[in-house]
């Protein structure tokens, strides 16, 4: 093949790989937004008991926000690079996609991992911020939220009493101001919160872990490949100008 067929050979194989690239771009795009909107999901419908947690599982949803925001802003350089065919461009796109991929396999790594132990963790942590219950309001709101939602007791009569003198009235099957000061009028939820609480976080990792892992991947492995194939085409092009 002569210098003229090869350039043209060239120029025809970057155009594909340049509109590769692109078309990668916007999966990139919609992963990022689809991991931005899952993260803020999560965080919002987490937040109210972060503070039963000790925050614990706070993390993985604001992992996936910032992976989401900065893929969405790397996507748009990597489609400045293709454009414009710029090697320097391009070689930031990719660091920059592996580096918020890598923190997106992590996410999903660790949201892998944590589910494997709610539940002996959501009743750790239920005990500890149930000592914490009489001097702290937001606390206080959290377990309201948590046993009106769940339909649950997060502790015996015992328990509480022990700690507060007296069962949270949201506790009692049918709620009325002060019938947790009652208990032998007021029946009391038996079911605890720790299985109900633990199953509930466990399922949202469970979207967090093949998502982080699906994403992260894609960003390694698709977003490194083709872009670099498109900087060899560009570098293989400039010599071609070069031979001429």
């Amino acid at each position: 093949m002569g210098r003229q067929g090869l350039f043209e050979c060239t120029s025809i194989s970057m155009s594909l790989v340049k509109w590769s690239v692109i078309l990668t771009n916007i999966i990139i795009w919609l992963l990022g937004i689809a991991s931005l909107a899952l993260g803020v999901w999560l965080y919002v419908t987490n937040n109210e008991y972060a503070v039963l947690s000790q925050s614990r599982y706070l993390p993985g949803s604001v992992l996936l926000m910032a992976a989401g925001f900065g893929v969405i802003i790397i996507g748009f350089i990597g489609a400045i690079g293709a454009i414009f065919e710029s090697v320097f461009v391009l070689v930031m796109f990719m660091v920059l996609i592996g580096i918020t991929s890598i923190i997106q396999v992590a996410t999903g790594g660790w949201a892998v991992q944590t589910s494997i132990f709610t539940e002996g963790s959501a009743t750790l942590d239920l005990e500890r911020s149930r000592e914490l219950y009489e001097d702290h309001i937001n606390i206080q709101e959290a377990y309201d939220h948590l046993h009106t939602r769940f339909m649950c007791c997060s502790g015996t009569v015992s328990e509480w009493q022990m700690l507060i003198g007296r069962v949270p009235d949201t506790c009692c099957v049918s709620f009325a101001d002060n019938c947790g000061r009652n208990t032998g009028v007021n029946p009391i939820r038996n079911e605890p919160c720790n299985g109900t609480l633990s199953e509930y976080v466990r399922q949202q990792l469970y979207i967090i872990g093949p998502f982080g892992l699906t994403a992260g991947l894609f960003g390694i492995i698709v977003a490194w490949i083709i872009p670099g194939a498109l900087i060899f085409l560009i570098c293989t092009k400039k010599e071609s100008y070069d031979l001429s």
